[in-house]
């Protein structure tokens, strides 16, 4: 009961954040469309898991929190989509709340609490990024939620009972994001918006998090499930700013100068140069390079996960292989690279 209460107050949100237009997203040097399309969609996604675990499923004093800082990281991406915060804000407010999910939940030793607020941080802003076609993020957490739920079922996985209540949170959102999908199907009705980028790079980095400091699964697994837009935003980073960097020191020969100015473009300057958003201009579809993103997951990248479960000595070789395919698309592709003149 409480699976199809989730999905059918997904719909209703969504439903109300199109027809109320709230806050639109407009056109950006990022986006594919040219006109205002409804969005902060995470609130359908959020709102259904939160008001699920307090009302009906029950939660204890670990629950609570957490249930909390995903309310608190949500307001913070809803409040990027109504008012477009600064930089500097999204990160001090990013990291703050991964400081205090790491201390509170994993481990007050400083050097993986610096590791931690990083790699949460890092998804977060990752999945930004990789929001930029119809349907893309969407797929993407449905698989990698499903995978982790079956590797939990294949691995009979059980956290401590004053722990998170993982299985339900992911059960949830993979339901909360089918009735999402319905809108942001090509041609979306409804974008994801900070608020559900926010929302669910904080899940997912956090479920890892849960996972991999209770010795439950590898580092390696998890980042095999995160592999595609872990290579995707990697070698847009590396792409721009070499590219950038050469450009800027040929015109004015020095270093530092070009440097900041390479620094300032990977950062600051917005762009439509993801293996992704080039894959969808190509093929002249949001939805082909979904589905082709997706069958590469799950025919390549889900049995790399589960062998590296089961031959842990070699889980960093698998990682590697993981990365081929994707990756070899990507530098076809010219991934990252900006033509200067």
């Amino acid at each position: 009961m409480i699976y199809i209460l989730t999905f059918f107050a997904t719909l209703l949100i969504c439903l109300l954040l199109i027809k109320s237009s709230i806050v639109t997203a407009d056109q950006t040097s990022r986006g594919e469309y040219k006109y205002s399309i409804a969005t902060s969609g995470g609130i359908a996604l959020s709102v259904p898991l939160i008001l699920s675990m307090l009302l009906i499923i029950g939660v204890n004093e670990n629950n609570l929190v957490y249930l909390l800082l995903l309310t608190t990281i949500s307001i913070v991406g809803v409040a990027d989509d109504f008012y477009d915060l600064s930089q500097i804000i999204r990160f001090i407010v990013q990291i703050l709340i991964s400081l205090f999910f790491a201390i509170y939940f994993i481990t007050t030793n400083p050097i993986e609490v610096f590791f931690i607020v990083l790699s949460i941080v890092y998804v977060i802003n990752s999945l930004n990024f990789f929001d930029g076609i119809d349907l893309l993020v969407s797929t993407q957490m449905m698989f990698m939620l499903s995978s982790l739920l079956l590797v939990v079922t294949y691995q009979n996985i059980v956290l401590p009972e004053n722990m998170v209540n993982i299985n339900y949170i992911m059960t949830l959102s993979v339901i909360s994001l089918i009735g999402f999908s319905i809108y942001n199907y090509s041609p979306a009705s409804l974008f994801l918006g900070s608020s559900g980028s926010y929302y669910l790079g904080f899940l997912i980095s956090t479920l890892f998090a849960f996972l991999i400091f209770t010795e439950k699964i590898s580092l390696y697994t998890c980042m095999i499930l995160y592999s595609t837009p872990l290579i995707d935003t990697i070698l847009v980073f590396i792409f721009r700013f070499t590219t950038k960097l050469r450009h800027q020191y040929k015109k004015s020969s020095n270093l530092i100068s070009s440097l900041i100015e390479s620094i300032k473009t990977v950062f600051f300057v917005a762009h439509s140069i993801h293996n992704y958003q080039i894959m969808s201009r190509k093929l002249k579809s949001h939805i082909k390079v979904d589905i082709f993103i997706l069958t590469l997951n799950i025919v390549w990248c889900l049995p790399l996960a589960l062998m590296s479960i089961i031959y842990t000595d070699s889980s960093h070789l698998i990682f590697i292989l993981s990365l081929i395919p994707y990756t070899i698309i990507s530098i076809y592709n010219k991934t990252g690279i900006e033509v200067y003149k």
